[in-house]
């Protein structure tokens, strides 16, 4: 029991990690190359209807192998982990959660900053001369950038292991698959990591955080109405020189 739980955990889980990566570029995306579709593509409603489909999809994905019919989770003697092992008719669906679950939010995510960088390209001479918009523009692309960077860091830290489960299914080399594994783990902590060192509010959020202080007018004033008051001059300059460049 404890064999199929904790492994139809892990590959949900990363399947979770890697969808929402994707689906923040694409948010990403619209903002910046489309703000008049924004508010209507990401109201409340939807925003919970895409983070519900993201984690049922990824779950989805381990009830055949629960069932014993794409494959069957087991103990894997050679590195002494439960994982994906070939059923009774000699199938496995651990390269295909790979394929599904890293290499296409990887497309995903290069086509969305590939947009996004031909979008900044033909507006940065207009940009330039606008210092209000271009302050606007930073602030937006800062957190294009650390989303950017989180993307970067799950590349690191999983595409090791899904090279490994590939071209290695039968386990003749141990050792690069417990690195793999390794990095994994590790994924868990580079997140928070990257936050802290790219935004300043979470890096006050955390210090207070680590001296159980909780500032209710720092909540309200620096993360509320600054967001708020940004995102709605982001948007208004943004399609202004949007509808100016050329569509992508």
């Amino acid at each position: 029991m404890l064999c199929t739980m904790v492994p139809t955990l892990r590959y949900a889980s990363v399947g979770v990690s890697l969808l929402s990566i994707a689906a923040i570029s694409i948010n990403r995306y619209i903002l910046i190359a489309w703000p008049h579709m924004y508010q209507k593509i990401y109201s409340k409603f939807k925003v919970a209807l895409y983070i519900g489909l993201t984690w049922m999809f990824s779950y989805g994905l381990q009830i055949p192998i629960v069932l014993g019919k794409w494959g069957v989770y087991g103990m894997d003697k050679k590195l002494g982990t439960c994982s994906i092992k070939k059923d009774e008719y000699g199938h496995s669906s651990k390269t295909a959660l790979f394929i599904i679950g890293f290499a296409l939010p990887c497309v995903i995510i290069v086509v969305c900053y590939a947009k996004i960088y031909w979008v900044v390209r033909t507006s940065h001479k207009r940009l330039q001369q606008h210092n209000t918009g271009s302050k606007v523009k930073r602030s937006e692309m800062k957190i294009t950038k650390m989303v950017l960077v989180i993307f970067v860091c799950f590349v690191v830290c999983y595409l090791p292991i899904t090279i490994v489960k590939i071209f290695d299914p039968e386990v003749n080399h141990a050792p690069l698959h417990v690195l793999g594994y390794l990095l994994i783990y590790l994924s868990s902590c580079v997140n928070p990591v990257v936050y802290v060192t790219m935004n300043r509010q979470y890096r006050v959020a955390y210090l207070d955080t680590l001296k159980c202080k909780y500032n209710s007018n720092l909540d309200s004033q620096q993360t509320q109405q600054p967001q708020s008051k940004t995102h709605n001059l982001s948007v208004t300059y943004l399609k202004n020189m949007v509808n100016q460049s050329p569509k992508v």
